[in-house]
């Protein structure tokens, strides 16, 4: 079973060397065929402003987009646009009207482009997606209010406060827009190496007492069964920050809980009976195990857990099973209800591991 792709290797480095490009040509036309006039103050302004514009796209592409954008035609030509007409900017670099009417092209650019990053994603986890497409909304409207003003006031208007005025705009949507992806923070899922065995039993092991913790495991882990699991084609990945190696949470999946358990199911309906049993082993994953180091507890780890999840298995269903009783893990039914899962069916054996009389709720996202 292969896993999607998440990011796209030839997007991003088409892209990132595609700024590297434009901007040497655009400061070609600048210098050479438009010849700028280094005695204006008003154009060694817009000449500084327009190659300081494509400079921070490049900046912000590189920093925290490209790594997650998904393989997929509407990303390419987006991105295509953007940097077309982010060229276009130097072609009028001295003409404030034609660069606002540029930048609501370019506003509105970046608005279907994070409207296209949401939908890729499944529930984009790299920033709030309301508030994200606000800001790119807010953009789209002060551009175009900039535009509305230029255009009834150029006349009378001398050209280097036309440039004064766009700058403002920029500035402030600069200050707006981008406020999503800058303070959002970044996470990537790895696949688990060896060295990293350790910690995921440590966190496993930290939650084992049902009768201590609210949201608990009930089962061991130590480096031995993770190493006997992957055998199995079992799979362990782990939540890290951008730029740390500190594990913050871990997952464990498997192609499927078995028919043995299975067969137990009491189904809420037989649409969720035919998903699961007769996509067992096609794009369906079950989640064995899922847990957050305590040490990060309630700053959505778990959710920026799932997320990333969810963008690598993009194509794929997942399943899950939660403690019903004798212990109720109500604080991870919550979670699961929150992230999209619906209470599929109910688990009940006599006997269990070491709990007698228990029962479990099959959670399902398709």
């Amino acid at each position: 079973m292969s896993e999607k792709v998440k990011n796209n290797k030839f997007i991003g480095a088409f892209v990132n060397e595609m700024y590297a490009i434009l901007l040497g040509i655009g400061l070609g036309n600048v210098l050479f065929v438009q010849q700028i006039d280094l005695s204006n103050k008003f154009e060694i302004m817009m000449g500084l402003f327009v190659t300081g514009i494509v400079l921070l796209y490049w900046w912000d592409w590189t920093e925290f987009l490209s790594d997650n954008v998904v393989s997929s035609k509407p990303e390419f030509i987006i991105d295509f646009l953007i940097l077309i007409h982010l060229e276009v900017l130097f072609l009028y670099y001295n003409k404030p009207l034609n660069l606002a009417l540029i930048f609501i092209i370019l506003a509105f650019l970046d608005l279907s482009w994070v409207i296209n990053y949401i939908l890729q994603n499944k529930g984009n986890f790299i920033a709030k997606n309301k508030t994200w497409i606000a800001e790119k909304i807010v953009a789209l409207i002060i551009f175009s209010s900039t535009y509305l003003l230029l255009h009834f006031l150029w006349f009378d208007m001398k050209l280097f406060y036309q440039g004064l005025i766009i700058i403002t705009a920029f500035i402030l949507v600069r200050t707006i827009s981008f406020r999503q992806v800058k303070k959002a923070p970044r996470y990537s899922l790895d696949k688990a190496t060896e060295m990293d065995f350790i910690t995921i039993s440590e966190i496993n092991n930290s939650y084992l007492d049902p009768e201590k913790n609210r949201a608990f495991m009930i089962s061991e882990m130590s480096e031995e069964i993770i190493e006997s699991r992957l055998e199995n084609n079992f799979r362990y990945y782990v939540l890290r920050k951008f730029g740390n190696d500190e594990i913050l949470g871990f997952v464990e999946l498997s192609n499927s809980v078995g028919e043995d358990i299975l067969n137990h199911v009491s189904w809420e309906n037989d649409k969720y009976k035919k998903q699961i049993l007769d996509n067992n082993f096609d794009n369906l994953l079950y989640i064995e195990k899922i847990a957050v180091d305590k040490t990060y507890k309630k700053q959505g780890i778990g959710e920026a857990l799932y997320k990333n999840l969810f963008a690598k298995y993009s194509d794929y269903s997942f399943y899950a099973f939660v403690m019903d009783h004798p212990h109720k893990n109500e604080i991870s039914m919550n979670f699961h209800k929150k992230l999209g899962f619906v209470e599929a069916g109910t688990l009940e054996l006599e006997e269990y591991k070491v709990f007698d009389n228990y029962r479990s709720k099959i959670f399902y996202k398709n």
